[in-house]
């Protein structure tokens, strides 16, 4: 990753609610997995990717897993 992205990535960070934390270190390791569950899987994450703003309708890493179908 360069340096330009990362410093885009901590620009959001800033304004982060402190109760949406550990949901974004969950997605993050889950987007370090190298292989996805499946390809449904695959294809909601995609879809959530390209709908960002949908990611702030979740409490928690757990409501995200669920609508994706993963079982936490």
């Amino acid at each position: 990753m360069n340096q330009s992205m990362k410093n885009r990535i901590i620009s959001e960070l800033d304004g982060l609610p402190d109760q949406k934390v550990d949901s974004l270190l969950d997605y993050l390791h889950f987007l370090k997995l190298e292989h996805y569950p499946n390809k449904d899987t695959v294809k909601a994450i995609k879809e959530v990717e390209n709908a960002r703003d949908n990611l702030q309708a979740y409490d928690s890493a757990d409501d995200l897993f669920d609508d994706l179908g993963i079982d936490s």
